[in-house]
């Protein structure tokens, strides 16, 4: 099937929210602010380059954005989003799953999975949707009101008549925010990009549900965040589930698309990516690894490059660098107030 044609995407409007900047912290430190913490490295020496252009109505959010150089970004979706390469191959990790997006094709990802994505700098749009109404849209498509999709990120091949849908629909809210529209085109223009989107998705809702309840598989994920750095077996796991080995098993895969001691390994990876840039000055790699369980060096510094695009002495050495700055900021504004 061919991919949704670049060409056939419209560019942001006069009127879009912008933001441009030089500076990977100011724009680090302005996305948490919005979309909650997450790490971004970038690769390559000179500006940064990067841009952003926005539109939004309560329903929906359609970002243009694009760097100069490489970078790798680690973050948690909030929403049900989509990513649509506009040029080049965007690269995406979650869990052992490797997962390449070429130009036009749309890759989706439910609220409340953790991915990394590897970019050349390459320009991306993504669409945001409120997660009630996006469900709710979603739900009123099926006969089953159970939603249970796996939190994997899933690749999408659009059929023609799906491609003019999407890219229509795009350019119908993208014409809403030109001077002169009128009042009721945005609410119009954000229905038909719900309905296209949501239109895509080809996974039968209820088919391959996990076999154990939501809440309870919720429940242990917190539990396994809260113990991170204790010894966790399968059969410990299984003990807080209070479920049998096949059937945890089973639940892991149809919701996360990992078994449940990969899952483990990715919390205590992201664990240890806060923890080094927030480290101590007695604080170490190593010593940091293994109080998350890690006893083999080489394979954690493997998997933890594969994370988050950098070593994990580069974290240990960039958080390091980030608390003298702050250090000596909150010294000088000290001083100036005396």
């Amino acid at each position: 099937m061919t991919p949704v044609s670049v060409l056939a995407v419209p560019p942001p409007p006069p009127s879009a929210n912008r933001m441009g900047s030089d500076d990977p912290d100011e724009i680090t430190s302005w996305v948490s602010r919005r979309d909650g913490d997450h790490s971004r490295v970038v690769h390559g020496t000179g500006p940064y380059g990067f841009q952003l252009a926005r539109i939004e109505t309560p329903v929906v959010q359609i970002a243009w954005a694009s760097t100069r150089l490489a970078n790798t970004l680690r973050a948690q979706f909030r929403q049900p989003t989509f990513h649509v390469p506009l040029g080049g191959i965007q690269r995406y990790v979650y869990g052992r799953r490797r997962i390449e997006a070429v130009m036009g094709r749309p890759v989706f990802f439910t609220s409340d999975t953790e991915v990394t994505r590897h970019s050349d700098g390459d320009p991306v749009m993504a669409i945001e949707f409120d997660v009630s109404k996006f469900e709710s849209e979603v739900r009123g498509r099926r006969a089953s009101d159970r939603i249970e999709r796996p939190r994997v990120p899933q690749t999408l091949d659009l059929a023609e008549a799906q491609q003019r849908e999407v890219t229509e629909a795009i350019a119908a809210l993208v014409q809403a925010h030109l001077p002169g529209a009128a009042a009721t085109a945005r609410m119009h223009g954000e229905s038909r990009v719900l309905s296209a989107f949501a239109g895509t998705l080809t996974w039968p809702v209820g088919d391959g549900a996990a076999p154990v309840a939501i809440k309870r598989l919720e429940h242990l994920e917190d539990w396994i965040d809260a113990h991170v750095s204790e010894s966790i077996t399968l059969g410990r796991l299984c003990q807080v589930a209070q479920i049998g080995e096949r059937s945890l098993q089973l639940t892991f895969h149809a919701r996360r698309g990992m078994s449940p001691m990969r899952f483990v390994c990715e919390r205590r990876l992201a664990a240890a990516q806060r923890r080094l840039f927030r480290t101590g000055p007695d604080d170490d790699v190593t010593a940091i690894a293994t109080s998350l369980g890690f006893t083999h060096l080489g394979r954690f510094s493997s998997a933890y490059c594969a994370a988050f695009g950098e070593s994990p002495s580069r974290t240990l050495a960039r958080g390091r660098r980030s608390i003298q700055v702050r250090s000596i900021a909150a010294s000088t504004h000290d001083g100036g107030g005396q």
